[in-house]
């Protein structure tokens, strides 16, 4: 959804309003699983939110249509992890077995 807000001082902002579900939080920073491409999400950090009464308004970062994920997100983003320190595991083990 795009809206533009006029705050006390007349500035207007705009941007995208997101459910809060849809970010997450990871090392001190906020972050959404945004579409890259049909079907391919990928992780985005997002700088700046403003709480709003019917979500989170996004004023930078993502796009107005840009599909993100708003159930399950939490979930992809242990998933990433999880699939990184499976990475570092074999590769730890691989160099041992050189040794």
């Amino acid at each position: 959804m795009n809206l533009s807000v006029w705050l006390v001082d007349g500035e207007v902002v705009h941007g995208v309003i997101l459910q809060p579900a849809a970010l997450v939080w990871h090392n001190g920073a906020q972050w959404v699983f945004s579409e890259a491409a049909a079907g391919v999400f990928v992780r985005q950090r997002i700088d700046e939110t403003i709480p709003r009464a019917r979500g989170v308004l996004v004023p930078q970062g993502i796009k107005p249509g840009v599909a993100v994920v708003i159930r399950g997100a939490q979930t992809l983003l242990a998933e990433e992890f999880r699939r990184k320190m499976t990475t570092d595991v074999r590769a730890a083990r691989d160099r041992r077995s050189r040794c």
